[in-house]
């Protein structure tokens, strides 16, 4: 089959809103949060799970050797990738470390997997590996650097336990992500699609002939905050009445946002550090609040909306504004990094 008609197989689908089968809604959210160890002189991350479905906060093993790592799953397997070193202010050497925990044996703590070490030839050169866009899709982990002066993309497969290093497309000749939402999935079509900033371009790669294709070639919108579904990509944007911009890369048009209701106005006021994809048309933007004078306690609020395409004005996103809630963190990190389940 070929690339054009992959793409078109499921147009009409899409164009309707309507999903072949019901989703299953997430009800978890995995987050890592930042705290300084003044005992050992160092930054640590920490993590936390919070089981919206219960209202329970669940604290999960340290990783005490990096932070600033980015997440993602296979199956139930959970996976951190990327990051600094716990002495940042060290020399760096160009090494890239994950950790893996099986989501069910959590008390186990985190298992190294095999460092990648690129080939560069200035082993003492920095090069962090911060909040890397990571991706999972079809088994193995896909991960671009988005904070390097030399970028990369690797591929990390679990079955060998090893990671290879992926070439970017041969018409670009370089990697070009500046976020950790700038690669996701499309699992309709069995391809990643990456945003090329400098380019206002998305790249597919399709993992059956490992092959890249210019999907879009003036997708000019921040991917800081982006989700993809159903062909649609939706881009978070602080501050503003819309609350996202809804692009159909099907039509290549940008969706009028009309919602249902009034937009709480938490909803426009604050300035979220993610939005999450739950399933079956439910959408979340979280939200760190650090201890202050007004919050005694850290908190991580969720404001959750649900979306839909309008069945007679194919160009309209319904908005339809849910619940907010309030979750509170017994400890004094600041939350990086949000991940749902």
């Amino acid at each position: 089959m070929s690339t054009m008609s992959k793409e078109k197989m499921g147009a009409e689908w899409r164009l309707s809103g309507c999903r072949t089968k019901e989703e299953k809604e997430k009800e978890k959210i995995f987050m890592q949060g930042i705290w300084k160890d003044d005992e050992k002189g160092c930054l640590c991350s920490t993590f936390y799970e919070i089981d919206m479905g219960n209202g329970c906060v669940k604290e999960w093993p340290h990783v005490l050797y990096h932070c600033l790592n980015s997440i993602t799953s296979i199956g139930s397997v959970m996976y951190v990738v990327g990051g600094l070193p716990s002495d940042m202010f060290s020399v760096i050497k160009p090494t890239v470390d994950a950790a893996y925990m099986f989501y069910l044996e959590s008390d186990s703590g985190w298992k190294q997997i095999p460092p990648y070490i690129p080939p560069i030839p200035d082993a003492d050169t920095k090069l962090p590996f911060i909040f890397p866009a990571v991706v999972s899709l079809g088994g193995k982990i896909y991960a671009f650097a988005s904070s390097t002066r030399s970028p990369f993309a690797l591929v990390f497969c679990p079955t060998s336990n090893h990671w290879d290093t992926l070439l970017p497309p041969s018409d670009v000749g370089f990697f070009d992500v500046h976020s950790s939402s700038s690669a996701v999935a499309d699992p309709d079509n069995n391809r990643l699609l990456v945003h090329f900033r400098s380019i206002s371009s998305i790249y597919a790669y399709y993992l059956s002939d490992n092959t890249w294709q210019l999907t879009l070639d003036s997708f000019t919108c921040c991917a800081k905050h982006m989700v993809f579904v159903d062909g649609v990509f939706y881009v978070y944007i602080c501050h503003h009445g819309d609350l996202v911009m809804a692009y159909d890369t099907i039509t290549k048009q940008r969706l009028e946002i009309v919602f249902t209701s009034e937009v709480p106005i938490n909803m426009l006021i604050y300035k979220f550090d993610d939005m999450l994809y739950l399933g079956n048309g439910l959408m979340c933007l979280t939200h760190h609040i650090g201890k202050s004078v007004d919050s005694p306690s850290p908190t991580v609020n969720i404001a959750k909306f649900r979306f839909k395409r309008s069945t007679d004005r194919p160009g309209v996103l319904i908005i339809t504004p849910l619940s907010w809630q309030t979750y509170t963190i017994n400890s004094l990190c600041s939350m990086l990094n949000y991940y749902s389940f």
